[in-house]
């Protein structure tokens, strides 16, 4: 399977980091299937503006890979539920599963966050 990661942070000058996401996901993806890319950007997740973000959508239409995982829904979109519910949507549509790392209720796969196949 090819796993795409994305991570968010609001800032980047407060101190947040990426990288206390990524560490999990890499391993989470690792154990699944390969890297496909990781995806990171630094702004705020209440716009569709972020470039990270819409590469991630593109190559998801493009199905460049099986699945994306996230480390929380907030990281993957602070839109509001109806934009963010048709991202997800978007997604399946086009063939790709989603996870959220720390929530095991928001996995399209139907597996919890620490099953390993």
């Amino acid at each position: 399977m090819r796993v795409a990661i994305y991570a968010r942070v609001s800032t980047k000058d407060k101190g947040q980091d990426t990288e206390n996401q990524l560490h999990q996901l890499r391993a989470f993806a690792e154990r699944h299937g390969s890297i496909y890319k990781v995806f990171t950007d630094q702004e705020s997740g209440g716009k569709a503006d972020r470039t990270e973000f819409k590469q991630l959508l593109l190559a998801a239409y493009q199905q460049k890979f099986d699945l994306v995982v996230f480390w929380r829904l907030d990281r993957f979109s602070r839109e509001g539920a109806l934009a963010t519910l048709r991202y997800l949507k978007e997604l399946r549509d086009h063939g790709v599963n989603y996870k959220s790392f720390t929530e095991p209720y928001l996995d399209s796969l139907g597996r919890s966050a620490t099953s390993s196949s």
